[in-house]
C-alpha cells in the first residue's frame, strides 16, 4: 500500500497484495468548492465596504460591533470547516486495484466513509464516460463498473484519464479470468494423471 494512505481497507484479500492502481479524484474537482470559498469569504468584506459608506455605520453601539465581530469570526470559522471537509473528502476518496480486487473508497464527510468492494470475478462490464467543459478540457470522468450481485453497477467518480483506467481494470479482469481457467485447467489434468496411475 502507498505510503500516503494511512488507514487498513476492509477487503484486501492479502496486505502483502500489490496495488497496481491508486487513484485520488482529479484535483480539478476541488474547483467548485474552492470558488464557493472564495466567494463567501468575501462577502462580509464587500458588505463592509458598502456599510462603511453609510451613515449607519457610524450609530451602531460597541456591544452591537462586538456581536457582529463574534458573528463573523463564527463565519469564517464554519468557513474553514467546509473547506477542511471537501479537502479531506478529495484526498481520501480513492481508487485503489489490485491483481484480484477492486476497491472504491467515498469519503463523503468528516465521519462518513464508504467502501465498495468487488472481486475482479465480480466484473462482467465496465465503461467511462466525459461529461461537461471542464471534465472534457482535463480529461476526467467516471468509471463505471458493472457487476454480478445485488449491487448491478458502482460509478467511481471523477477519475483521471477514466479510458485508460478503465481499460487497464478490464485488461486485469480478463488476466484474472484466464488465470483461474488455466489453473482448474490443471488441476483438472492432474486429477485425470492421477485416476490414470491408480488404474
Amino acid at each position: 500500500m502507498t505510503q500516503e494512505y494511512y488507514f487498513a481497507v476492509p477487503g484486501r484479500e492479502d496486505e502483502n497484495e500489490p496495488v497496481l492502481i491508486f487513484l485520488h479524484r482529479h484535483i480539478i474537482s476541488l474547483f467548485i468548492p474552492m470558488g464557493i470559498f472564495i466567494l463567501l469569504t468575501l462577502l462580509p468584506v464587500l458588505f463592509k465596504i458598502v456599510i462603511a459608506q453609510d451613515t449607519f455605520a457610524s450609530s451602531i453601539s460597541l456591544y452591537a460591533r462586538l456581536l457582529i465581530t463574534i458573528f463573523v469570526s463564527m463565519y469564517y470559522l464554519m468557513l474553514v470547516g467546509y473547506l477542511f471537509g471537501e479537502w479531506i473528502s478529495y484526498y481520501y476518496d480513492i481508487l485503489i486495484v489490485t491483481k484480484c480486487t477492486v476497491i472504491d473508497i467515498k469519503q463523503n464527510n468528516l465521519f462518513n466513509r464508504e467502501i465498495t468492494h468487488l472481486h475482479l470475478r465480480q466484473v462482467e462490464d465496465i465503461s467511462s464516460e466525459i461529461k461537461g467543459f471542464l471534465p472534457t478540457v482535463f480529461n476526467y470522468g467516471n468509471i463505471i463498473v458493472q457487476s454480478a450481485g445485488a449491487q448491478e453497477h458502482t460509478v467511481i467518480q471523477a477519475i483521471p484519464n477514466p479510458q485508460k483506467v478503465a481499460a487497464m481494470i478490464l485488461q486485469l479482469h480478463k488476466d484474472f479470468i484466464e488465470y483461474e481457467l488455466s489453473s482448474h485447467r490443471g488441476e483438472t489434468d492432474s486429477d485425470e494423471e492421477k485416476d490414470s496411475t491408480d488404474k
